[in-house]
């Protein structure tokens, strides 16, 4: 089944050149964005629900019109476990228990997340709040975790692409996104 943010992009200015690489797991469903021809970069995405974070991305149309806003995936909120039941409901956010067991779904969203990346070449990967990552997860092996705000996100294509062909690439990106 198609996730909203699949038949989005279908829909997108430049679909073709478009590609959603779903993340492998349990809970609300995380799809990595990328251009094709910039296969080494992707941005973290919730492929569903617009979760509230601030870095959100909107898509040009291929009628002229634009998406409602997508959500990149935060680094530092427990993305693993939305859409997750804790298995002691009753417990509190600090108990022990609960606080192992979000610590053993982070360990698995690391996993999956690394390799997806890695079967699929991505080496950086943008995401909300990035500077959190290495605190929460860890340090991930040949991917580099980049704050999805415009500044980083243009340097980093920028640097791998050249400004004009980066420029062509992400038309499809709406200038009223909030990252």
């Amino acid at each position: 089944m198609k996730t909203k943010l699949g038949s989005t992009i279908d829909q997108a200015m430049l679909a073709e050149q478009l590609e959603l690489i779903p993340l492998e797991r349990e809970g609300q469903r995380i799809e990595l964005l990328r251009v094709k021809s910039m296969p080494e970069l992707a941005f973290a995405m919730w492929s569903n629900e617009q979760q509230g974070t601030y870095t959100q991305l909107r898509f040009r149309l291929q009628d002229g019109g634009v998406s409602r806003h997508y959500t990149v995936v935060c680094a530092c909120c427990g993305s693993e476990c939305y859409g997750l039941e804790c298995p002691n409901k009753e417990a509190k956010y600090d108990d022990p228990a609960v606080v192992e067991w979000r610590q053993g779904e982070a360990g698995k969203f690391k996993e999956v997340l690394a390799k997806t990346c890695k079967e699929n070449g991505i080496s950086v990967l943008f995401f909300r709040r990035a500077s959190a990552w290495e605190n929460h997860y860890g340090s991930v092996a040949d991917l580099q975790i980049v704050e999805a705000s415009e500044g980083e996100v243009l340097e980093a294509y920028f640097d791998l692409h050249g400004k004009k062909r980066v420029c062509e690439a992400l038309r499809f990106i709406d200038n009223s996104s909030r990252f």
